[in-house]
């Protein structure tokens, strides 16, 4: 009678302390998009500035927002980053703000343009437009799928 007493209060107090552990993870497919940039061959490129770590995907030398480029790209919706690529504006234009921050990956400065919709856009890739040979590969994503 005592081993099974023994038993069942060890039974409890196991099953007690599986369930105060904590809730269980379950591990998705990642960022949806950081799993795009990957998959159009593009680098992840992390900033670190005073108000936020804040994430790329860069398509060559052209450098836009994760979430912008996948809302473009996947969505077929432009946000404020792209509107002002495609359109050749400034980032005042868009009522962005200049952002200036640091590369995690090699330490450089970057400036970048963050616009209302919180859409993100580095400043040189905005400043060259559409007709910039170094955005032609991101230009080239962003209207194939237009058609």
């Amino acid at each position: 009678m005592k081993s099974i007493l023994s038993f069942l209060l060890c039974s409890f107090l196991l099953n007690a302390q599986a369930h105060s552990a904590g809730p269980i993870v379950i591990s998705g497919t990642g960022n949806p998009a950081a799993v795009f940039c990957d998959k159009v061959r593009g680098q992840l490129v992390v900033v670190e500035s005073d108000k936020q770590k804040t994430t790329f995907c860069a398509i060559g030398k052209a450098m836009v927002g994760q979430w912008a480029l996948l809302s473009a790209v996947v969505h077929h919706s432009y946000r404020q980053a792209i509107e002002g690529l495609l359109n050749s504006s400034s980032c005042e234009a868009g009522d962005g703000v200049i952002v200036n921050g640091q590369r995690q990956d090699n330490g450089s400065q970057i400036s970048f343009c963050e616009y209302p919709d919180n859409s993100i856009i580095e400043l040189e890739t905005l400043r060259g437009g559409a007709q910039a040979r170094q955005n032609q590969p991101l230009i080239k994503m962003i209207l194939k799928t237009q058609n």
